[in-house]
């Protein structure tokens, strides 16, 4: 009963670690530390949000990871931003499937 109990609190733990992984700690684990300097990352590593640097002059961008879809290998991620650069997307780590970028062109191209 005793062992019962050790695993299950074990499958627990494990469980709310992977569901509710911070984000900021992913991105140190994950990221040179110049990307790092370059963004806030809030949230879990499944949904949550990237502030960019101001001078990026990008909007939070919004994203969200799917565990289905990463298992299963389809497109696992999705993000978006609105701001004076509208971005959308999806894909998985081998492709953007569809990418949406809108704006000013001076904000695009600022040369």
């Amino acid at each position: 009963m005793r062992a019962l109990i050790v695993i299950l609190a074990a499958m627990v733990s494990a469980y709310a670690v992977l569901a509710f992984f911070p984000a900021q700690w992913a991105a140190a684990l994950a990221l040179p530390q110049d990307a790092r300097r370059q963004a806030q990352f809030t949230g879990t590593v499944w949904r949550g949000e990237v502030k960019p640097n101001v001078k990026l002059g990008l909007a939070p961008i919004v994203y969200t990871l799917s565990p289905k879809a990463l298992i299963s290998g389809g497109d696992y991620f999705e993000f978006r931003s609105n701001g004076a650069l509208i971005l959308r997307g999806s894909g998985s780590h081998k492709r953007v499937n569809s990418l949406h970028i809108s704006g000013p062109s001076y904000r695009l191209w600022p040369y």
